[in-house]
């Protein structure tokens, strides 16, 4: 049996300033997916918090996006202590 994966991994990237609700309308179609979040908007800066497992499906979508939209992946951070909603302390 595989193991579940439990880390939330945090991207951070650069884009063009009007992509920035493109690409937030673009991760909420994909149920669970990844939170964005914008850090600047002026400056272009986001966040996208990518559910545990899910990197895989995140890189897909975001190197297709690139073809299309300036993106420039500036950070990433990695969280290994997330829970599942359900599980008790």
């Amino acid at each position: 049996m595989s193991e579940i994966p439990t880390r939330t991994v945090e991207k951070r990237y650069r884009v063009h300033r009007k992509a920035i609700s493109l690409i937030k309308f673009l991760i909420e179609g994909y149920d669970g997916l990844a939170v964005m979040t914008t850090r600047n908007a002026a400056r272009g800066e986001i966040s996208v918090f990518i559910a545990p497992g899910c990197e895989p499906i995140w890189e897909a979508i975001r190197k297709d996006l690139s073809k299309q939209v300036f993106i420039q992946h500036g950070e990433t951070r990695i969280s290994e202590n997330h829970r599942l909603p359900d599980e008790r302390l």
